[in-house]
Parts: structure tokens; C-alpha cells; sequence
């Protein structure tokens, strides 16, 4: 009371006679002032450097004191057994648990205020996972299924189980790919050989972030053998007829060849690289190869072929010769139409087309070829045009005039070629 009346005589006086408040009044008022003003609230906040803990690890905790009310002094219990007495303390949790943090504050009027808060660490999670495969060919698909563990925390106080939850998934293939997921499994194709290191980094609900790689060839791709071959067209429509397998898969391979279709075929040896195979009929048929590598990743192609019935006739009309200078028309007679043809003059390739048409500029035989495909036969049909050059007409007469009349000439004809037919003109309307 002493120390209010010396603050009304120093300070709030002349404020008094200017107002003429009584002073029982005024210090009635300041009592209260002082009492509300004074008022001690502790309070505080704090962050944390991670929600979760590994064993051998720290997080640190840094509060904030937010107490207001004047002066005081602090006092910290951080739940473990440790206390501080700093205003704003920093302190590490070095395991996991729930921790009642409580701040105690104390004034010079011996006020005392305290404030608790609970902090709950979580046991960080055991990240692990498994594959339902390691090793394979390529493409090798494989499925991750993450089998990690999360720890309880037990609270203290109530008995109460914590346990955290994961929310998140975040998968890296080893070979440039990741992918985020929401469960607990995530599927992923590898199509390029070699070893393949396999991390996920969890995320839970609490904010904890967990970690786990594989060893370096935690899956292990294997390069797949490829089949790749292509059955030429047969060189004949007559059965039985045979050709052989061009092999364009890779050397040091086992192979295994089948066949199967409408008519009857069979092949010499299925193992071989290149088997020859013998069709007895026509039909359609189906080759596959299968090649398999050392590693026993395998790899299959099928191959389908049509050999169509031999009622084939493939034929073209032409006339046995001709002139030089002249154009000569080939006509495809064949039957059925063809799937595709080549006309040949000399062995050299002329022309696809169905006819041939051909201005022959030198005298001289030609041997003109057909060749035809039907299917995956292949047949031929040849004929030799001869051309002759142009005749040459010349002739000479045993006189070139005469008194007498009649005038009888004699004309002697000198004209070379191959020549079938003459017709003369004397000059005087008459012709022979």
C-alpha cells in the first residue's frame, strides 16, 4: 500500500487536483490496474527437428516461451527427467515416446503460473521390402511389396497406444524410373538387362520420412533371346516341293522349329539353324521357331506361309518373231492372276506390270521370261522371239529405153531380208 501511495504522490498528484478525484478513489482504481496488469500466464510453442526417431539418433526441440505477465523466472521439465531454466531452451530427444513438457513460471510477487504440453516422437519406421522375383528375362515384370514395420509408443499417463501411420510411397526402379504410390504394392517392367538397386523412402502421417535401398543387383534382368527368320518363296508350284529357313536370329541360340497346318510338310531337323522343309501339299501352314539363350529366357516367332493348290499355268502369247523398229505385245495368260510378276528380256528386268509391251531397236533372238508368284511358290515361263532386220528392196533392169513399142523390160530384183511377200509398181497403173 506504502509503495501505491508513493507512485500517486510522485506520479498521478497533480493529475488529482486537476480532476479533483478523491484519493481513496484513485487508489482503489490503480490496485485493480495493478493486480490485472500483473496477471502470470505461462505459455510456450515449439518445432521440432523430426516427429520420429532411429535408434542412435537425436531430434532437437527448440521452445518458444510465449508467457506473458511481466517478469518471472522459468522452470523447464522436458518430460525425461531434464529441466532447464533458460527463458527459451533447445533440447534433444534422443528416443522415442510421449513427453509431457511443462513450463513453470514464478515472479516477484510469487505468482506462479505453469503450462503443459504433450510431445509424442515416433519410432522411425523399419523400412524393408520384398520382390515376388530377382532374376528374369527382359521384359521382366515384377511386383514390390513393401513389408515395413512401425513401433508403438506408450503414453506414460493414460496407458494410451500411439502408433503412426504411412501415408506414402515413393518407389525408385534403379534404372530411371520411379513412381509414387498409395498401398503398399506397385508393379514395374524392366526392359533393359542388367543389375537394378531398388529404394523406397516411406512418409507417414506424422510427417516422418523413412528410408530403405536394396543391395545393387536386388533385381538382376537378363538379356532375352530374340526369334527373327523369314521362309523365301518356293521355286517351283509342282509338289512336293522344298525350301529353306532364313535364319536371322543371333548365332550360339538353341532352336526349335514346329510346323503345323492344312496340308502334310515336314522338317528335315528341327534343331538345325536353317532346316530345310518339305511341304507335300498345298495349304496354309504356320512355322515357329523358338530360340532359347544360355540364361533360358526364350523367345518365340511365328511365321505364316500359303502354298496354293498346282493348277497353276503360267504362260504368255507372243508371236514367234517380228521386225526390227517394232513394238511387240506380251500377254499374260496366266492362271490363276498372279500375285506379283517380273518379265525378264536377256536376264535383264524389264517390267512388272501384268503385260509386257517392248520396242525391240536390234535385230537378233531374245529369250523372254515370266516369272510368277502364287503365294509362296514361285514359277517361270520362257520363249524365244526372234527379230528380223527391215528388208531392203533393190532391183536391176536388162534395159532403160527402146524405139520399139511394145517395150518389154526385165527387172531382176535384188531386195535382201527375210522376205514373204512382193508387190510391183511399173509406173504405168500396172502392178504385179
Amino acid at each position: 500500500m506504502i509503495q501505491l501511495i508513493k507512485q500517486i504522490d510522485n506520479r498521478f498528484y497533480p493529475l488529482m487536483e486537476r480532476l479533483k478525484i478523491p484519493l481513496y478513489f484513485f487508489v482503489f482504481l490503480l490496485l485493480i490496474f495493478n493486480q490485472a496488469s500483473a496477471q502470470l500466464s505461462a505459455s510456450f510453442s515449439y518445432t521440432m527437428q523430426t516427429a520420429c526417431l532411429k535408434p542412435g539418433e537425436g531430434s532437437i526441440a527448440k521452445f518458444t516461451n510465449e508467457t506473458t505477465g511481466g517478469n518471472y523466472n522459468a522452470d523447464w521439465n522436458f518430460g525425461d527427467g531434464t529441466t532447464s531454466k533458460l527463458v527459451n531452451p533447445t533440447k534433444v530427444y534422443t528416443a522415442p515416446g510421449v513427453y509431457y513438457v511443462n513450463l513453470t513460471v514464478k515472479n516477484a510477487e510469487n505468482q506462479v503460473s505453469a503450462f503443459t504440453k504433450e510431445i509424442i516422437i515416433f519410432p522411425a519406421p523399419d523400412v524393408r521390402f520384398v520382390s515376388d522375383i530377382y532374376t528374369g528375362c527382359s521384359p521382366l515384370k515384377v511386383n514390390l511389396t513393401d513389408q515395413s514395420l512401425l513401433g508403438e509408443i506408450k503414453d506414460p499417463k493414460t496407458g494410451k497406444l500411439y502408433r503412426d501411420r504411412i501415408s506414402s510411397w515413393k518407389w525408385d526402379f534403379g534404372d530411371g524410373n520411379s513412381a509414387i504410390s498409395n498401398t503398399t504394392k506397385v508393379g514395374h517392367t524392366y526392359t533393359l538387362s542388367g543389375n537394378r538397386k531398388v529404394t523406397l523412402i516411406l512418409g507417414t502421417e506424422s510427417g516422418c520420412k523413412g528410408l530403405a535401398e536394396s543391395v545393387e543387383d536386388f533385381i538382376k534382368v537378363i538379356d532375352n533371346a530374340a526369334a527373327n527368320f523369314y521362309i523365301p518363296p518356293a521355286n517351283s508350284c509342282k509338289f512336293p516341293l522344298t525350301v529353306q529357313a532364313s535364319n536371322f536370329s543371333d548365332p550360339g541360340l538353341t532352336y526349335k522349329w514346329e510346323i503345323a497346318g492344312t496340308g502334310q510338310a515336314a522338317i528335315n531337323n528341327s534343331t538345325d539353324f536353317a532346316p530345310f522343309i518339305t511341304f507335300f501339299q498345298s495349304g496354309s501352314y504356320r512355322i515357329t521357331l523358338t530360340v532359347t539363350n544360355q540364361a533360358g529366357c526364350s523367345d518365340q516367332l511365328n511365321y505364316d506361309y500359303i502354298l496354293p493348290p498346282s493348277q497353276i499355268v503360267n504362260v504368255f502369247s507372243a508371236p514367234d518373231s517380228a521386225c526390227d523398229k517394232s513394238t511387240v505385245n506380251f500377254i499374260n495368260q496366266s492362271s490363276p492372276d498372279a500375285f506379283s510378276q517380273t518379265w525378264y528380256l536377256n536376264g535383264i528386268k524389264h517390267s512388272t506390270a501384268k503385260d509386257l509391251s517392248y520396242l525391240f531397236t536390234a535385230p537378233g533372238s531374245y529369250l523372254v521370261k515370266l516369272e510368277s508368284q502364287f503365294g509362296t511358290c514361285n514359277t517361270f515361263f520362257e520363249k524365244t522371239i526372234r527379230i528380223d532386220p527391215l528388208p531392203t528392196t533393190a532391183f536391176i533392169e536388162d534395159q532403160v529405153a527402146s524405139c520399139d513399142f511394145p517395150f518389154e523390160v526385165k527387172f531382176n530384183n535384188k531386195s535382201t531380208g527375210n522376205i514373204t511377200k512382193l508387190l510391183w509398181s511399173f509406173g504405168d497403173g500396172a502392178t504385179q
